[in-house]
């Protein structure tokens, strides 16, 4: 049983950097195929205040309950770093916006194009 300080890599190539207690992470690193993971753990889950980053380069940022967001910040940046959305407020179990929060977007200028009634994808 990891005690202490550790890394302990798994077989999906999944690992974990951190702080152990009795064999179970407390809180550190944990890297994904789908995510990295920085904060504290229970019973071997997200729970608490920490920064996850998805495969999208969606950051959630705040307080987790059992691998969920519960309260915080969802946001995505651009390639060159400039903000393309941002919500703070509150999620239910599928990251979805709950309750009270603020969204905001950045908007897209086009130069020169015909715009017609379709949707435009950016």
């Amino acid at each position: 049983m990891p005690h202490g300080h550790g890394k302990v890599s798994f077989k999906d190539k999944a690992s974990f950097d951190g702080d152990f207690k009795e064999g179970q992470p407390l809180f550190g690193v944990m890297k994904a195929r789908h995510y990295n993971y920085e904060g504290p753990l229970l019973n071997g889950a997200m729970h608490g205040k920490g920064t996850l980053i998805d495969e999208k380069n969606i950051v959630y940022e705040g307080e987790f309950e059992k691998n969920k967001l519960a309260k915080g910040i969802i946001s995505k940046k651009d390639h060159q770093n400039r903000l393309l959305f941002r919500y703070v407020g509150e999620f239910n179990e599928n990251h979805q916006l709950k309750g009270s929060g603020t969204f905001e977007a950045t908007t897209i200028k086009i130069v020169d194009k015909l715009f017609t009634d379709e949707l435009v994808h950016a």
